[in-house]
């Protein structure tokens, strides 16, 4: 079984809590993957500039791709 990171925890907590049927509370599911509740919290407050700055780096990818396929090297 591959090891889960940091962020797919917070994604996989934020997914449950906002999901219409969910019946855990934080502290029980941030106490099941063994991260800290304030943690969850700080990455909540930021996920926003986290996930701009990775379509920005997509973009950014892209580009580069498209130049290095133009020259090929």
């Amino acid at each position: 079984m591959a090891k889960s990171t940091i962020v797919e925890n917070y994604t996989l907590i934020h997914e449950t809590l906002t999901s219409k049927k969910n019946q855990l509370t934080i502290v029980y599911l941030c106490r099941s993957v063994g991260i800290a509740r304030s943690g969850y919290d700080n990455w909540l407050k930021t996920k926003d500039k986290h996930d701009s700055r990775e379509e920005r780096d997509k973009a950014d990818y892209k580009l580069m791709l498209a130049a290095f396929n133009h020259r090929g090297y």
